[in-house]
């Protein structure tokens, strides 16, 4: 079908192009590119697994077959939600225990990052108030040792007690009445 005819039959290209596609502003992608497909085709995707997905594409994006081996992963984000701070320089240190934490578990590196999210507003507070969120945390911290790192000290307690039982039995058997 053409772009006019898929506008007639009031396909919603957002929904059903833009936004499967993962575009961040889908409106004015759409805008952006209406003068570069306009005269082309737009071709009607049906899933293969489920017929009542539909896709509907410009053919020029395409440029040939799509290959159905690739298939869609969602980029993973794990956020901590600090509160209030003075200054992002309080938490700089926590970076690298995430770090490692995120290292050891995942596999991925370097990845923790200190961000502000913009579509929360900031928090205004008095110094007292401000104090009284302080002394609130500080009142509820805790040692704490990283599960990762428990898990290395439990085996090497393991291995270093399975060589003294080692030991322990050779003895035992060396020191036997025959």
């Amino acid at each position: 079908m053409s772009w006019s005819v898929a506008s007639a039959e009031e396909v919603d290209l957002v929904a059903n192009l833009y936004t499967p596609a993962g575009v961040p502003d889908p409106d004015n992608a759409l805008a952006d590119d209406y003068l570069d497909y306009v005269n082309g085709a737009i071709l009607e995707l049906v899933s293969a697994n489920d017929s009542t997905v539909i896709i509907y594409a410009p053919e020029a994006v395409l440029g040939g077959v799509p290959d159905p081996m690739i298939k869609r992963y969602d980029d993973i984000m794990i956020a901590i939600d600090i509160g209030p701070i003075a200054s992002p320089n309080e938490v700089t240190w926590l970076v690298g225990e995430l770090n490692e934490i995120s290292r050891k578990v995942t596999g991925t590196a370097n990845n923790t990052r200190i961000m502000v999210d913009g579509n929360r507003p900031s928090v205004w507070l008095t110094d007292a108030e401000y104090a009284a969120i302080v002394a609130d945390r500080a009142s509820r911290i805790e040692s704490y040792k990283p599960m990762v790192v428990v898990i290395e000290e439990k085996n090497q307690t393991i291995s270093s007690l399975s060589a003294r039982i080692a030991a322990l039995e050779a003895y035992i058997t060396a020191h036997l009445p025959p």
